[in-house]
């Protein structure tokens, strides 16, 4: 069984979080001139999955998926097949796809044979979707892409995969290459249930694994496989035995990062004279504004959508005339038979016995209306986008220039107000003359660059922000990042010392068992006796400093009853110093049994 092998042993229970982060490497290749191997792996599928098990269903075949680089929110590698061909030419793997827990240690590895589709990403999703199915297990997923991973999903009925049953997110550090819309759908730091993760354990993993590029790239595949696994167990093994370490660390981080936001909240408070439920109001609208869609849109009416249709025949008969072409004439032709039966039918329907002219009152009526509701839909849209660039803005005033999340930042910026331009441009070249005053007949960046702006009122939109007037856009944007940083804060304290007692228990479990296996063989060989004694002996003692260390930052309360009575902590080295004796005593304690 390869997942529950790999899984974050100290986390996997019946109930609770579990943590998975996604991520592709492109420099973990091999050469196609590398030789070909004889037997398999040594260590089979113990981390990587087989090619075979991947390729036809999730990559090259109906489960794989591209990204559309001109539609979708960001430009990383991440989603896509495509990988330059003179890299790829003289390659026979270009790169790995890999998973692991919130912690670090290694899940499912696959070798990718080119770009990093959806498809891997896919096939470990299902992986674990089967894994937790029928437990109360929550599965957060991170991945440089989630939103067009969730969007893919949607978007592909699967009955054995629901994405309701999965939190996707996108790591902190790559959140700031998306939209703005992504920072608050996607961004651990605004979704509850994630705590402080970041989600770029990947790429600390990849730094270690990487310097075994310049080796594995010239080795035969089995032999390859073998040494990257080593590597990823060493890895492993590593996190597993810092694991007390590393969440006192996280405790301890969480608590700081909690106590110092409550401060800084009822510091600006008081300033501000604004309240907790103020804030999470502002959160809520955030939210609510980034999840609106199309379908609040004014509907045409039979009228509009006739007189849309004359101006296509128009236009359409307009090319005609100018057209040389011949096969192009032909299309044109084709095209305008459409468009003039179709027309007949909205006559018909509509009850129109003679066709409308540009000069008849009643076109000149519907155009009117028609160009007007167009006129408010690029408004609505200039008010997205104008929040979209404040919001960028504010989050570009946190860091200096130079730094790297700031340099993305900027590009974000740049496509935001290129957008902002386009739309302007589009709302300019409308012919409609507005008699009422309510919409303007020409927009400049002044007009719109305030989502707050009057303007916006005027077509329904803004309301989400008119709460508290008085505080400026900056320290509003302020109070949400400290709101929801002290709220992931608190959750992180709660996630951390649910795994506490969760490695108290894996420690007990362990115990349990390595004492029942030296005692169910009574002709067990000798040397494998005294393994198990020592390794039983060095669960004991790593129970004794866990306990030690949670101790400070847990109830001893809140340590199950029985773990106390199987490890008396005073009698651990007593007990065992017979069989340590035995042994090396520089031998590595950490060696798996």
């Amino acid at each position: 069984m390869l997942i529950p092998l790999f899984m974050c042993l100290f986390l996997w229970k019946n109930s609770g979080n579990l943590f998975i982060s996604l991520d592709g490497n492109f420099g973990l290749v091999r050469k196609k001139n590398s030789g070909k191997s004889t037997l398999p792996p040594k260590h089979a599928e113990r981390i990587f999955v087989e090619d075979d098990k991947v390729r036809g269903t999730y990559v090259e075949g109906p489960g794989d998926a591209q990204v559309s680089r001109t539609k979708d929110c960001s430009n990383f590698q991440a989603g896509t097949n495509i990988r330059s061909k003179n890299k790829a030419a003289n390659l026979d793997v270009t790169g790995v796809f890999g998973s692991c827990c919130r912690h670090g240690v290694p899940h499912t590895f696959i070798n990718m044979h080119k770009g990093e589709g959806l498809g891997y990403s896919l096939y470990v999703l299902d992986k674990l979707l089967e894994q937790v199915r029928g437990s109360d297990v929550k599965l957060h997923v991170l991945y440089d892409i989630a939103c067009i991973l969730e969007k893919h999903i949607k978007g592909k009925a699967d009955a054995t995969r629901n994405v309701d049953d999965v939190s996707l997110a996108v790591p902190i550090f790559h959140i700031y290459g998306h939209k703005s819309s992504c920072h608050v759908r996607y961004s651990t730091r605004w979704l509850p249930g994630f705590g402080l993760t970041d989600g770029e354990e990947m790429e600390r993993m990849w730094a270690f694994m990487r310097r075994f590029s310049f080796t594995t790239k010239e080795m035969t595949p089995s032999h390859r496989i073998d040494l990257l696994t080593d590597g990823l167990l060493h890895y492993r093994r590593r996190k597993v035995s810092d694991i007390d370490l590393t969440l006192a660390r996280n405790f301890e981080k969480a608590r700081s990062i909690s106590e110092s936001t409550k401060v800084d909240l009822e510091a600006a408070q008081r300033i501000l004279h604004v309240t907790v439920s103020d804030i999470d109001e502002w959160i809520t609208a955030e939210k609510e504004h980034f999840h609106v869609t199309n379908e609040a849109d004014e509907p045409m009416t039979k009228e509009e959508k006739y007189v849309l249709l004359l101006q296509s025949i128009d236009s359409i008969t307009q090319s005609l005339c100018e057209c040389e072409d011949a096969d192009a004439r032909n299309g044109f032709s084709q095209q305008l038979n459409r468009l003039k039966a179709e027309a007949k039918r909205h006559e018909r329907d509509i009850g129109i016995n003679r066709r409308w002219q540009k000069m008849d009152q009643i076109f000149k009526v519907h155009q009117m209306s028609l160009e007007r509701k167009k006129k408010e839909k690029i408004l609505m849209q200039l008010h997205k986008q104008a929040m979209d660039y404040r919001f960028i803005q504010n989050l570009q005033k946190k860091y200096s220039d130079g730094q790297a999340i700031a340099n993305r930042l900027v590009k974000n910026l740049l496509r935001a107000s290129k957008n902002m331009k386009r739309s302007i441009s589009d709302f300019n070249k409308s012919n409609f003359t507005n008699r009422s005053g309510n919409l303007p007949d020409q927009l400049s960046w002044s007009d719109i660059c305030d989502p707050m702006a009057e303007l916006f009122k005027k077509v329904g939109c803004g309301s989400q922000v008119t709460m508290n007037d008085h505080i400026p856009t900056t320290e509003r944007q302020h109070l949400m990042d400290a709101r929801n940083r002290m709220l992931r804060a608190e959750e992180e304290l709660q996630i951390t010392e649910c795994e506490m007692l969760s490695v108290l228990n894996a420690l007990s479990e362990e115990y349990d068992l390595l004492v029942a296996a030296t005692g169910s063989n009574p002709v067990m060989q000798k040397g494998l006796l005294l393994a198990l004694k020592k390794k039983a002996c060095n669960t004991r003692i790593q129970f004794s400093e866990a306990h030690n260390l949670f101790s400070k930052y847990i109830s001893t309360s809140a340590v199950p009853h029985h773990l106390k009575h199987h490890m008396p902590i005073r009698e651990v080295t007593e007990q065992e110093m017979d069989v340590v004796e035995l042994d090396d005593p520089d031998e590595d304690s950490d060696e798996e049994s």
